[in-house]
């Protein structure tokens, strides 16, 4: 297994990313997904950061267990790109000292009570209690997850954010940030009365979230943040979570792996489709989350739209962000998409 090197690219995820272009050697040939001049490692380099799974996993007979390159791939979404066969052959690289051949262990099974909690903690925030619930979810844990789904954000980057022109007049661009507190009604991530900012990663999503009709004028203006800013990522937690985070951070990887599940459930309380006539009691869950980040002291989350191709950035406050630039778009079509359904 000499001279074997290996990219970012075999491992899909993004911490191993920055530590392999951090400290690899650039125009190189990897030896697994055959990439040609990229920055690469000696597989060996990567002891350190795998030997951990071999300790979460517990060994096991062949026919009760897999190899431990399927279990990484399935549990933790790394090597995407490379077959299994090649898996076996970069994680045999990594792993030298280890008779990976002869090994085998058990799967771990993803915990759902957390999940099963938080359903019962929306029933009740809608039906019984608001303010005193008795199921309020654990705030600690949750705490400590959302630090791994953390994502920065520097100038100048740039959010869009539309608004119907109810005149067929511009929107003064000084009017296009955070509505008054006064006019604020329920959103997917503030509660009545308290004002966010609501932008979107590309013009064209922040146009589908207003939902405007054919021959609206729509103006989109675009922000630019001023500062850095500091955001809770919940488009795909399962794709954004590293596990060599987690190691790096001597954190246990028992407690991450045990909430995976439970915050992708929260990342789809905040993208779900929901009903008009419905949002009312549906945001209260995607309320509280967002109220939860806000008391940690993050600037704003990061969710999945569920109109557009893009993504949403709920801002709590506008001060770290200014208006750039002001464009007017007429709507001269809206897709609408429907599914049989059988009765």
């Amino acid at each position: 297994m000499d001279n074997l090197v290996c990219c970012s690219n075999c491992f899909s995820d993004k911490w191993i990313d920055r530590y392999i272009n951090t400290g690899g050697d650039a125009n190189q040939t990897c030896s697994f997904c055959l990439k040609k001049n990229i920055i690469c490692i000696s597989p060996e380099k990567l002891t350190h950061l795998f030997l951990p799974f071999t300790e979460f996993y517990e060994e096991a007979p062949p026919t009760n267990g897999k190899p431990l390159w399927e279990l990484l791939k399935r549990d933790w979404l790394l090597f995407n790109s490379l077959a299994l066969v090649k898996c076996e052959k970069l994680l045999k690289s990594i792993l030298p000292d280890i008779d990976l051949c002869n090994k085998f262990f058990l799967e771990r099974t993803f915990a759902y009570d957390q999940i099963d909690r938080w359903t019962t903690f929306k029933e009740e925030l809608k039906h019984i209690n608001r303010y005193f619930c008795s199921n309020l979810p654990e705030k600690e844990p949750l705490e400590a997850m959302f630090s791994f789904l953390s994502q920065e954000v520097s100038p100048p980057a740039s959010f869009f954010r539309a608004r119907i022109s109810d005149n067929s007049e511009p929107i003064p661009i000084e009017e296009m940030g955070k509505p008054p507190q006064n006019k604020v009604g329920n959103g997917r991530a503030n509660p009545i009365g308290i004002s966010y900012l609501y932008t979107a990663s590309d013009y064209e999503t922040s146009i589908a979230e207003i939902r405007p009709h054919v021959g609206d004028l729509v103006c989109v203006c675009e922000f630019e943040t001023t500062k850095h800013m500091v955001f809770v990522d919940l488009r795909n937690p399962r794709e954004t979570l590293s596990p060599f985070d987690v190691i790096e951070r001597e954190a246990k990887l028992e407690t991450v792996f045990d909430n995976i599940e439970y915050l992708n459930k929260l990342g789809d309380e905040l993208s779900k489709p929901v009903i008009p006539r419905e949002a009312n009691l549906e945001y209260l869950s995607s309320q509280y989350i967002c109220e939860l980040i806000k008391h940690l002291k993050y600037d704003g989350v990061i969710y999945k739209s569920s109109v557009g191709r893009g993504d949403n950035f709920a801002l709590f406050d506008d001060k770290n962000v200014s208006g750039k630039d002001l464009k007017i778009y007429k709507i001269t079509k809206n897709n609408y998409q429907s599914e049989l359904i059988e009765i």
